[in-house]
């Protein structure tokens, strides 16, 4: 390294004075129940859900359910006395033995009302809603009659245009009106404006408001509901086959009107969109699982597969949003049952669900620090697929850095998280939430992408170890040169002993093609053509698989030097020197003009190594309470500049105040400043190094 240190009449020339987790309580989940499409409503202190084939259950914990009804002819009690001469007009016209997915709605009068439904390929096509009413939850219901019917024997009907009418379910608005909305495949989702005081819809609305889908595309099961702290309506649907193989997912959109229109998070007008339409809408979940991570108590899980048809409510005696919904799971065919997860809103006023199922926590208030830690994290894409979508360990660590991939997090505040991950920005929500494959309690976060993909982690669930875990310390790594036709290869070291440490190596910064190897720290690289001449920061990570905050960063520059020709330095040496100059004249540490500057300096700064150079001070000057220093540079990417400062030209520690190095080294002057210190006594001194890769 070569020192260009200012002279003393610096110094005087500027010596110018200037003026807590839930773990209280271990969940239980001892009683299920299923019933598919589930529709929420809260009576008392028990929220009931119905759904298809007459089924429905309670619970008042959301955790344990008690199955009232299993189908239209089973149930404590069944809804319907007797299904097939009660509702003979569906029956009739559908031909069906069963019935879809059903929503009960209390009306003004206190009244509880079932909006059924079912559709059939009776005739081709038909499909049919109608309306019956209980004065208690659980029923006799009583039919009232038809509200819509579709399909084949309705004039005029299109099926690729009109709706399906089935999948219906009532919500309110901010002026206490009354809508409902419904569809499924078909033409589409529809809403229309409901009587209050009967509870079927207002006269002369047709099929009602258009909202989105159409041309058969597998889009059903809506549900909308308005947040008053965001002020928004949410509709939630279901894409997707609802087979266990088929890539059921749920979708969620939002409006400021209860009839639309409704935007996803990149903000696209749903009504306008022609598909496909599984590029569009903020994806809750699909198909998951949490891989095991070796250490934690379960080594085999079961992962949901097309969870869906959900509904969500909050709950109005703990503020909490829950998300409802039925799932199938791996290995059980086509069995179901249904999950309780809850939802939180993000920063931006989306809705995130939770990872893990409701076990009764409360969301805290938390720090990053207590946030850091190594985490399962998966992201559900946007895709329908029937595909598992798996899980990865990432490290969160505490500076703010991702260990297992490109990233960086924060906490915005003691709830709200930022991710961004290779290349894209999550924002939500942390939590403690009880992992129950694991039987533990744990750290969570939830996020959405302005693409509308969700990105989950689950903290990993191996116990705190009590042996040897100090933190690793990597050996530093002096710069390197490697020629184009050559490889790199080295190997790095930790200092610290491992003790139980599961060390993992990755790179953080690096040319393209340079790797390290995650386990042994070997790091590889052959450089291409195009990168010749350039000069690269390399910055590798070493890091606790389990505690990513005990972790080690080592740092180093490579240049790529060309074997098949000269060098820029080699040029002005000959240029200045001859082909063959005399000993003790053209090394980088001569000085054949005696000037104070060694050849290397004089190359980096475009000076004439055989003539002295005049007094540098002319090039100093104070501007205001700074002290300006201008110098040319050569545009040499194989140098390292850096310009240091220090109070006095003893004994004072330097701080590096300006660097310059690769593609950085641009042609010409470089400037740089420093603040002059206070007082009558302040001074300053400069001085510049330069270094070469060779």
């Amino acid at each position: 390294m070569m020192t260009l240190r200012l002279p003393a009449i610096f110094a005087l020339f500027t010596a110018i004075s200037v003026g807590a987790l839930s773990s209280a309580q271990t969940p239980s989940f001892t009683q299920t129940a299923s019933v598919h499409d589930p529709s929420v409503i809260k009576v008392g202190d028990r929220f009931y859900v119905f759904g298809s084939h007459g089924a429905s259950a309670w619970s008042t914990d959301l955790m344990n359910w008690t199955q009232v009804a299993s189908s239209v002819n089973q149930g404590n009690p069944r809804h319907f006395d007797t299904f097939q001469s009660e509702l003979s007009e569906l029956i009739q016209w559908t031909n069906a033995t069963s019935l879809w997915a059903a929503d009960v709605y209390q009306l003004e009068d206190g009244k509880y009302y079932y909006y059924y439904n079912v559709w059939t390929n009776h005739q081709g096509y038909r499909s049919y809603m109608g309306l019956a009413v209980s004065d208690e939850i659980e029923g006799p219901y009583e039919d009232l009659g038809e509200i819509l019917r579709g399909g084949t024997g309705v004039s005029g009907f299109d099926p690729s245009v009109d709706p399906n009418t089935i999948d219906p379910t009532l919500y309110r608005d901010t002026e206490d009106n009354l809508w409902m909305v419904y569809g499924s495949y078909s033409g589409g989702i529809f809403t229309m404006e409901m009587d209050d005081q009967t509870g079927f819809q207002k006269p002369n609305q047709g099929w009602g408001t258009y909202l989105l889908g159409g041309g058969h595309d597998q889009i059903e099961g809506p549900f909308i509901d308005y947040n008053a702290e965001t002020e928004k309506y949410y509709l939630f649907l279901s894409y997707g086959g609802l087979g266990a193989n088929d890539g059921y997912n749920m979708r969620a959109f939002r409006s400021d009107n209860p009839d639309g229109p409704f935007y996803d998070p990149a903000g696209n007008d749903m009504s306008q969109v022609t598909g496909p339409f599984a590029d569009y809408g903020l994806k809750l979940a699909g198909n998951w699982r949490f891989t095991p991570v070796e250490g934690e108590p379960a080594q085999t899980v079961t992962g949901y597969r097309s969870p869906g048809h959900n509904s969500v409510i909050k709950d109005p005696a703990t503020g909490k949003w829950f998300n409802i919904f039925h799932s199938r799971f791996e290995g059980r065919g086509e069995l179901h049952e249904i999950r309780v997860h809850q939802m939180f809103f993000n920063e931006d006023g989306w809705p995130v669900m939770a990872p893990h199922r409701f076990a009764g926590e409360t969301q805290g208030s938390y720090t990053a620090a207590e946030i850091s830690g190594a985490y399962k994290v998966l992201n559900h894409g946007k895709d329908i697929t029937g595909t598992m979508k798996t899980s990865e360990v990432v490290g969160l660590q505490e500076s703010g850095s991702l260990a297992g991939a490109d990233g960086s997090w924060e906490m915005v505040d003691d709830k709200n998280i930022r991710i961004s991950m290779n290349g894209t920005l999550f924002k939500g929500v942390v939590s403690e939430m009880w992992d129950n494959e694991n039987q533990r309690w744990v750290n969570a976060f939830t996020a959405i992408s302005q693409n509308g993909e969700s990105l989950w982690g689950s903290e990993v669930a191996v116990a705190a170890r009590t042996g040897d875990v100090p933190s690793p310390e990597l050996e530093a790594v002096g710069n390197r040169v490697v020629d184009v036709s050559e490889s790199l290869s080295l190997t790095l070291t930790n200092l610290a002993p491992v003790g139980d440490l599961e060390l993992s190596y990755e790179v953080e910064q690096g040319p393209e093609g340079l790797t390290v190897d995650s386990e042994t720290g070997q790091v590889s690289w052959q450089p291409i053509a195009s990168q010749a001449g350039n000069v690269f920061e390399v910055r590798i990570q070493i890091y606790d698989f389990y505690e990513p905050n005990l972790s080690d960063e080592v740092a180093f520059y490579v240049y790529v030097s060309d074997s098949q020709g000269s060098s820029p330095i080699d040029d002005w040496r000959t240029e200045n020197f001859g082909e063959n100059p005399a000993e003790g004249v053209a090394g980088n540490g001569d000085d054949p003009d005696q000037d104070g500057r060694p050849n290397l300096v004089e190359y980096a700064l475009g000076t004439d190594p055989m003539a002295p150079d005049v007094d540098t001070a002319s090039d100093v000057e104070l501007v205001g309470d700074k002290l300006v220093w201008t110098f040319s540079r050569t545009a040499d990417p194989a140098l390292q500049f850096e310009v240091r400062a220090r109070s006095s030209l003893v004994g004072a520690e330097s701080e590096v105040i300006w660097s310059s190095m690769g593609s950085a080294n641009l042609e010409g002057d470089a400037q740089v400043e420093v603040d002059v210190p206070a007082g009558s006594e302040g001074q300053v001194f400069l001085e510049l190094t330069v270094d070469a890769f060779e």
